[in-house]
């Protein structure tokens, strides 16, 4: 199963571009879009050595917009998947969930926001998944 792209247009920016770039970017420590396309700026001759980035960097509206539009299940699924396909040993292991929100995802439409889960294996230090959550815990 591939994520599908949730835009109904011929976008300048590639469904796969905008994914590569901001797992990358918060695995290197991004925690808003901003800092995402930052990040991206900075590194585009590295993201350019796995994918074209023909037009250059989203803008983070962008990509703020294509993830607020992502099915979240389906991203889970899918990362998950591939994950266990890049790292097989983790299979199985327990992992720490960390989660904060992302600063002005809010949508006033479906009053939701998108929530990165921080999930970290403890010996591999690695970005497991970005679930949507509803309400908050005090």
């Amino acid at each position: 199963m591939q994520l599908p792209d949730p835009r109904s247009c011929a976008c300048a920016h590639r469904l796969d571009e905008l994914l590569f770039a901001a797992l990358c970017g918060v695995s290197s420590g991004a925690d808003t879009w901003v800092s995402v396309t930052d990040w991206a700026e900075l590194q585009l001759n590295w993201l350019r050595r796995y994918l074209p980035f023909a037009n250059g960097v989203a803008s983070h509206d962008t990509f703020g917009r294509v993830f607020s539009l992502l099915d979240p299940n389906q991203f889970e699924a899918c990362f998950v998947r591939w994950m266990q396909q890049l790292i097989p040993a983790l299979a199985g292991d327990l992992i720490a969930i960390d989660g904060k929100s992302l600063r002005r995802s809010y949508d006033e439409g479906t009053q939701r926001c998108a929530a990165p889960n921080s999930s970290r294996q403890r010996c591999a230090r690695i970005e497991a998944s970005r679930i949507a959550v509803t309400g908050c815990w005090t």
